[in-house]
């Protein structure tokens, strides 16, 4: 397996924290830029760290040559993170009009002068659609809308036949590519290329995602993808949350810690009999996917100071899913339903006179309920499939969450009672709408 230098990791409230233990060189940062954008000895290179996400730590870059930001990236997934991510916004920069950063360099490796892999992209002017929400016009923010709507539905038209992050195919050809001895390795045969025109192929291969590298997840023999069902893609995540619960049983002293996790490997085997009743591993029916990016939020949303869409960022991790978790509304969208509009007077005042923040939030809430539909109806309008996909896939979006959160105690009593339902034949109420 390749080394992780730099990488350890924490015990968070909700579970394992990556963390940094060696600090980037601001030097050799420079030197990088400065070789990748060819710039010579005489020219202005201004680099400033810009702040920290949960697995990089990102810099702007201001030069002659335009405004750059440089992600350095903890080596959670050895190679397979940033190789997928840089081949993943090629590929959505050839098939969409979305505008996402072009990529001017990568080292995909941290063998290198700077200890860790990183990318060097262009900075898209732009805010988050969070800082400037509240200034946009109403017609701004439906803008928003249609043009996701455009993207996803654009998105959703690219369909692929598993479950995967897309690579250069003449960089996943090469022996050398392969990185963890995992199940996945013995499956390089169900890669699948697809031709677009003018640019190389791309394949679909190992999964990167969060549940399969967090912690120590990247050390467990768990079939990593790519993945022709969703069955199969749904199975390999209970491996995980069973491999969890025995080590914490097997090792901790906290009963309390013991007891949750009987109780989760008890709903993981639960989840494990249900699974193939809900998602059926038929070769004469073979499912379809899609590109989603399941992080679409206020803060990967860039506007001008118009309101106007100017780019979507953050590809990390992104894969190929299965269309009916494709077809659920954009995380920006996924909020509590407020359908009646907040009135200020309802809302006290601080000594300054400013209305309650409770406020804002209310009536954000109500936009954005509104907004809700409005996406529905474009997204109807402009690609039917989607939304046919979307009002067939409750269950199958309630079964992923339930699977997503069978580790959180605070989830298992609604995850419990909901498979009581199903279990039992009776009318099953959304685990979605039980959490809210």
């Amino acid at each position: 397996m390749d080394s992780q230098p730099g990488l350890g990791w924490d015990e968070g409230f909700y579970g394992a924290v990556p963390v940094w233990t060696i600090e980037p060189r601001m030097e050799v940062i420079e030197r990088l830029v400065r070789e990748s954008l060819k710039m010579g000895i005489g020219e202005n290179c201004d680099i400033e760290f810009f702040g920290q996400g949960a697995l990089n730590k990102v810099y702007t870059v201001q030069c002659d040559k335009g405004n750059f930001m440089m992600r350095v990236s903890l080596p959670v997934d050895p190679r397979f993170k940033t190789l997928s991510e840089v081949a993943t916004v090629e590929f959505v920069r050839s098939n969409t009009d979305m505008p996402v950063p072009k990529v001017f360099g990568f080292q995909a490796s941290s063998n290198n002068e700077l200890g860790f892999e990183w990318i060097l992209m262009e900075r898209i002017p732009g805010k988050p659609l969070r800082d400037q929400w509240d200034s946009m016009s109403w017609m701004a923010k439906e803008l928003v809308i249609r043009r996701i709507s455009v993207y996803i539905a654009q998105l959703f038209r690219q369909q692929f036949s598993a479950i995967g992050n897309i690579y250069h195919s003449v960089i996943s050809n090469d022996p050398t590519f392969i990185g963890p001895d995992t199940p996945s390795i013995h499956q390089r045969h169900q890669r699948e290329s697809i031709q677009c025109e003018g640019y190389v192929p791309y394949s679909i291969s190992k999964i990167v995602s969060p549940q399969f590298f967090i912690g120590d997840h990247l050390r467990q023999y768990v079939p990593r993808g790519p993945f022709t069902s969703s069955q199969n893609w749904l199975a390999a995540r209970l491996m995980f949350v069973k491999h969890d619960a025995q080590r914490v049983i097997r090792e901790s002293e906290d009963e309390d810690d013991i007891q949750d996790s009987r109780a989760s490997e008890i709903l993981a085997d639960r989840l494990s009999k249900v699974l193939p009743t809900i998602f059926l591993d038929d070769p004469e029916r073979a499912e379809s996917f899609a590109l989603l990016h399941h992080d679409l939020s206020f803060q990967n949303i860039l506007v001008d100071d118009n309101g106007k869409l100017v780019g979507v960022v953050d590809w990390e991790c992104v894969s190929t899913m299965p269309l009916w978790k494709v077809c659920q509304q954009p995380q920006f969208l996924d909020i509590r339903e407020r359908n009646e509009m907040p009135q200020e007077e309802d809302f006290s005042r601080d000594k300054n006179g400013e209305v309650n923040e409770l406020y804002r939030i209310h009536m954000m809430e109500y936009e954005l309920t509104r907004l809700r539909q409005f996406f529905y109806e474009e997204i109807e309008r402009i690609e039917p499939a989607w939304i046919q996909e979307h009002r067939k896939s409750t269950l199958k979006a309630d079964f992923e969450l339930a699977v997503e959160t069978c580790d959180n105690d605070l989830c298992m009593r609604h995850i419990q009672e909901w498979l009581d339902e199903l279990e039992s034949g009776r009318v099953v109420t959304s685990l979605k709408k039980r959490y809210r």
